[in-house]
């Protein structure tokens, strides 16, 4: 399974949530809120009303044509079955560059299109899965038994090992708090291609930890599967523009 990109197909990957990037940051100030959001507290009543700062990145994703790396770091070898056998992550770190109260909103944009190869495609936000295919919350809760904290996935790669995955005939999952469309189809025998159009609300923050609210850097990762093909675990290069607004703690 491999993901690949394609500089086509004006997809939107459009997620409105609050967090920043870590490259090429461009920040713009007002005056600093002086708090940390608590419990009890939504994101929507901290952040009203209140001066945010906002950090404008673009996370550039190199291209990898490796092979899955059969039996090591917790991978098994490839099987001619279902097994998911290998999960190759790829993460970058969004650093706000200052002390942070609570994230406000977020978006991610992506005008490209993509394909998808073999098995899956998730996609993580400070450890929470909050996009992918085929593996649907059902599967990642009650097959691969992710850790929920309150309503949200900690995701944990060697959780998908050796489990036999969910199959194309389950449609794509999106996480509470998500609105918009992650839209695949299948366009080869084993290829899979499509778009993202997302928006990820104050809604999906409120379920967040409020220590992960308050965090200066953050991580946004995807994580592709293989069980058998030396184009799993593959994907070409392609970048992604961050924008966060976040009241600084000041």
């Amino acid at each position: 399974m491999a993901f690949s990109i394609q500089n086509s197909s004006a997809l939107a990957l459009v997620l409105l949530l609050v967090v920043a990037c870590g490259q090429e940051s461009g920040f713009q100030s007002g005056a600093t809120g002086g708090a940390i959001i608590t419990d009890g507290v939504s994101v929507e009543e901290f952040c009203g009303g209140k001066a945010t700062r906002r950090v404008q990145q673009t996370l550039v994703f190199e291209p990898d044509t490796e092979v899955c790396a059969w039996g090591v770091d917790g991978n098994i070898a490839s099987s001619n079955g279902s097994i998911i056998s290998a999960v190759q992550s790829y993460t970058k770190s969004i650093d706000l560059g200052a002390e942070v109260g609570s994230i406000c909103d977020f978006s991610l944009s992506m005008d490209e299109a993509f394909t998808v190869y073999d098995d899956d495609i998730t996609f993580t936000f400070d450890e929470f899965a909050f996009a992918g295919d085929y593996l649907h919350r059902e599967w990642l809760v009650n097959v691969a038994g992710l850790e929920q904290v309150g309503s949200l996935l900690r995701y944990d790669r060697l959780s998908m090992i050796g489990k036999t995955h969910a199959g194309a005939s389950n449609a794509e999952w999106l996480e509470e708090g998500i609105t918009g469309e992650f839209n695949t189809r299948q366009n080869a025998a084993t290829q899979r291609e499509g778009n993202f159009n997302l928006q990820l609300t104050r809604d999906f923050l409120d379920l967040m930890p409020r220590v992960d609210l308050t965090r200066q850097v953050h991580q946004f990762g995807f994580h592709i599967f293989g069980n058998l093909n030396a184009s799993d675990c593959q994907h070409q290069g392609f970048n992604i523009d961050v924008d966060v607004s976040f009241v600084p703690r000041g």
